[in-house]
């Protein structure tokens, strides 16, 4: 998604001659697409510290807490189930409230073992609303390339378009002031779309589907 507008742009190259096919083929190929993956997985990770930070801290550490919580009773049962499945025992209100450190510390630990619990087949809602979570976290850490990618897509773009008017080179004007209306939509969507607000969403699913997932445990 990152590059997809200089791929569209490189598959419109293929109405120029030999020399921009080759191009384009190589970036439409994959010799774009491999390492640009592999950069979109460390943004996305050295993103999400500070994203948590902003959160008040992991959601899941947040759905732990008593903090917040209006329904007592339904906080009661998570850390019941909780405790069953990873053998924790977690914080009471009063316990947090006397050290919310500490208590943070307990949930984090307890987690971890709910991670490690829960993969494989059988927690399949999980690891759906894990790969959400780390697909849109994802994106946010490559929200400036995106954003400068589809900048660069839209300025060669209209700049051919303005070449294959003047009969500069042989290239469709219509054609490429699509690819461009197309770039500027990516764009929007990097700046209005691709948010903090965004990720958070999928992480706090991700955040549900894996405390719940503890009742299954606790059954076993």
């Amino acid at each position: 998604m990152v590059i997809f507008p200089l791929t569209l742009l490189g598959l419109l190259l293929f109405s120029l001659p030999d020399w921009w096919k080759g191009l384009a083929t190589f970036a439409a190929a994959g010799g774009l697409h491999f390492p640009v993956m592999h950069l979109v997985r460390d943004r996305g990770s050295s993103k999400q510290s500070a994203l948590w930070v902003s959160w008040g801290g992991p959601p899941t550490t947040a759905l732990l807490r008593w903090t917040g919580k209006t329904n007592t009773i339904q906080q009661q049962q998570r850390h019941a189930a909780v405790a069953r499945a990873t053998g924790y025992s977690l914080p009471s209100s009063e316990d947090e409230a006397a050290n919310p450190t500490e208590a943070d510390a307990i949930y984090e630990a307890a987690v971890d073992a709910l991670r490690t619990k829960t993969r494989g087949e059988l927690f399949g809602l999980v690891q759906a609303e894990n790969a959400n979570y780390g697909f849109r976290r994802n994106l946010y850490g490559c929200r400036p390339f995106g954003i400068a990618v589809s900048l660069l897509a839209m300025a060669a773009e209209i700049l051919l378009a303005v070449l294959g008017l003047r009969n500069v080179i042989e290239v469709s004007p219509v054609l490429m002031f699509v690819a461009a209306s197309s770039s500027v939509l990516w764009l929007a969507g990097w700046v209005f779309v691709v948010t903090p607000a965004f990720v958070k969403r999928d992480a706090d699913r991700y955040a549900l589907a894996l405390v719940l997932a503890a009742s299954s445990i606790a059954k076993d």
